[in-house]
């Protein structure tokens, strides 16, 4: 039941940090302070949705190693 925690809290955060990133971008823009271009927005998205994604697919690898580890003859007590 974590993986589907897990799942849940990447699908809910997700958007919630592409709009913060948004809005980091509009007030930079409107400050005039050039600190934030819309190459660093695209590149934050990027790494943002890379690393989640890299995420679930540990957490994905690791519930199947664990699984076969459980379901050996060589963990068995017969």
């Amino acid at each position: 039941m974590q993986s589907a925690r897990e799942n849940l809290l990447i699908l809910l955060s997700t958007p919630l940090y592409i709009i913060v990133i948004g809005i980091e971008l509009i007030f930079s823009h409107l400050r005039k302070q050039n600190t934030y271009t819309f190459k660093d927005t695209i590149q934050n998205i990027y790494l943002m949705l890379l690393n989640g994604g890299s995420t679930l697919l540990f957490v994905r690898y690791i519930l199947v190693l664990s699984f076969c580890f459980l379901q050996s003859p060589a963990g068995s007590n017969h």
